[in-house]
């Protein structure tokens, strides 16, 4: 009779161990398992509890403006470094003006004359034109002419070369004139009453 129910213990409880490991490895297998997408449930964590110290009393007395600090405007530039910046730019190039000689007695002189209004720049348009000699001067000659020296940018007329002969005549007929005046006036004998000779 122990025998027989000895038998049947052991085989309740081999049979009530393979059942529990079969659950365990099911159990196993279903907790592995790939879950679906959108099928979990949105559980967000329980917040940790924080614990808030009380602010070290440097804290507390720090002024507001020490936070914000990086957010200052930076200084405006002194006026000189502005001044300097402004005339580092490049400053517009100079606009010369071409001349083209059309009428003959064209000279550096005359044609500075006409354009700038002053016969000394003769000089600087002459350096402005060191191809050209002043002698030579040809018709159909580009002369170049500086944008500063320049009073008018009208074409030099004909009447003005003329005029300026006509009356480059004149002085030289007045220099002529005045030349023999001065001559006569030195060469004027002074007269000296008749000579007297001695009695014999």
């Amino acid at each position: 009779m122990r025998g027989h129910m000895k038998n049947s213990f052991q085989k309740k409880f081999g049979l009530w161990a393979f059942g529990l490991a079969c659950g365990m490895i099911c159990f196993g297998c279903a907790s592995n398992s790939p879950k679906p997408e959108g099928l979990e449930p949105n559980i967000e964590p329980a917040p940790a509890l924080q614990r808030t110290l009380p602010a070290p009393p440097q804290a507390l007395s720090a002024p507001r403006e020490a936070s914000t600090s990086k957010f200052k405007p930076e200084p405006a530039l002194p006026k000189p470094v502005v001044e300097a910046a402004l005339e580092a730019k490049p400053k517009p190039k100079e606009t010369s003006y071409v001349h083209t000689v059309k009428w003959s007695g064209e000279t550096f002189i005359i044609i500075a004359s006409w354009y700038t209004g002053n016969e000394e720049n003769w000089k600087a348009i002459g350096q402005a034109n060191p191809n050209i000699k002043p002698k030579s001067i040809l018709g159909g000659n580009k002369i170049l002419i500086p944008g500063t020296l320049m009073k008018t940018r009208e074409p030099m007329p004909k009447e003005f070369v003329d005029r300026f002969y006509s009356k480059l005549k004149k002085e030289k007929a007045q220099a002529k004139s005045q030349s023999q005046l001065t001559q006569t006036q030195e060469g004027e004998l002074t007269l000296i009453g008749p000579k007297k000779f001695p009695k014999k």
